[in-house]
């Protein structure tokens, strides 16, 4: 399995907040939600749920922590982590993929 690189990640987000329309809708407080809205990351929200990605400082690869990362998700879009459990798996690693390289360091400083 090839590992993931920083250098080669290339998913941004230009614009804040992200929104990201689901391929399933799911419940939020009863509520059926199409749409997650997630705020930018802060230092405090790492410090709370922890980073949500590993990276190996000297080869520049990263992986997920996906614990870290479903609490995040939950702190970032304010819906309990039931709710981003409940997320169709391609919604979950999409959103992931796009939340990533917010807690790369930036290696070329």
């Amino acid at each position: 399995m090839a590992e993931n690189k920083i250098a080669d990640t290339k998913v941004e987000v230009s614009e804040w907040p992200l929104v990201q329309h689901l391929i399933k809708p799911i419940k939020v407080a009863g509520d059926e939600v199409t749409e997650l809205t997630f705020r930018e990351p802060t230092v405090t929200d790492i410090e709370q749920n922890d980073c949500p990605v590993l990276v190996n400082y000297s080869t520049g690869a990263w992986d997920y922590k996906f614990p870290q990362m479903t609490q995040m998700m939950s702190a970032l879009a304010t819906v309990p982590p039931s709710a981003i459990r409940a997320l169709d798996r391609v919604d979950y690693m999409t959103i992931a993929l796009k939340l990533a390289p917010h807690f790369f360091p930036d290696l070329s400083r």
